[in-house]
């Protein structure tokens, strides 16, 4: 190490000698050193991609705040997709998501095929608490890959927050289409649940029962296929006996009891087609 240390003194714009010299600081846990060394690097070749990660690296295990690294990594290779991922990352974990959004939309704008970068964006509108904007960059992802059933669901998920029922019933519903996963059920459940939790009255409706027992009926059936995340909603609908059953059917009048089946028609759940059947022993 003495000797490299001498050799770039003589020769200090040979970038292969500072090259070695770094991987022998790195080997030795000398970082500061490792660091100076690839600044020098950096300074001869602002683009040198290795020395830029070996560089951000550095920083992250000395200690020391990598972001301005990993920033200039990218600017200086825009055309490197990782790199903008990369500082995306450490920009969200950072907390600073608006700043990632704006690397993130250079890195899909760069490769609008990008399922990460589209993955990603939408991650940090979430966070930035930017919902309809995370929705309509999961439908972008969708459009990338119209199988991939989870991204509906997290579609479905942006939109349930914002309290659009319809839009979220929609794409949950596409889930459960796509999959027939007891997750996609869940996920569809979830919607009328949290519906019927946004639209009950004090003194619990007719409506409010169809919608809560729609609710339970999913949930029962994703729980059939295994996925068991929304087993405490479906116990609570239950405890609080806010179902719909045969005391509720016996006070309908005949003409709902001839067509054998009841739906929702208040404003609230205006967007609720299905419709619940008459139940066994009603």
């Amino acid at each position: 190490m003495d000797e490299l240390d001498r050799l770039t003194f003589l020769a200090p714009e040979d970038i292969d000698i500072k090259i070695e010299l770094s991987k022998l600081y790195a080997d030795e846990e000398r970082y500061d050193d490792q660091i100076a060394v690839l600044n020098a690097i950096l300074k001869l070749q602002p683009t040198n991609e290795g020395a830029q990660s070996d560089l951000a690296r550095a920083y992250e295990l000395s200690g020391r705040d990598p972001l301005d690294v990993y920033k200039k990594r990218f600017n200086n290779n825009q055309d490197n997709i990782s790199y903008g991922l990369d500082y995306a990352d450490k920009l969200l974990t950072a907390d600073r998501p608006d700043d990632a959004v704006m690397v993130l939309k250079q890195v899909v704008a760069a490769d609008p095929t990008s399922k990460v970068g589209y993955r990603k964006l939408a991650q940090a509108y979430d966070k930035d608490d930017r919902l309809l904007n995370a929705a309509k960059t999961y439908e972008r992802l969708f459009r990338l890959d119209p199988r991939d059933f989870r991204v509906a669901i997290k579609i479905a998920d942006a939109y349930m927050e914002e309290q659009d029922y319809k839009a979220a019933f929609d794409w949950a519903d596409k889930a459960v289409t796509i999959s027939g996963e007891g997750e996609a059920f869940g996920a569809k459940g979830n919607v009328y649940y949290k519906a019927f939790q946004t639209c009950r009255s004090g003194e619990i409706s007719t409506d409010d029962r169809v919608v809560a027992t729609l609710a339970y009926q999913l949930f029962g059936d994703a729980e059939d296929k295994g996925f068991s995340r929304f087993n405490r909603s479906k116990d609570w609908l239950k405890e609080n006996e806010v179902l719909f059953g045969r005391p509720q059917w016996f006070m309908m009048d005949a003409t709902v009891k001839n067509r054998g089946y009841i739906k929702a028609e208040s404003s609230c759940y205006n967007w609720v087609s299905e419709r619940l059947n008459k139940g066994k022993g009603w």
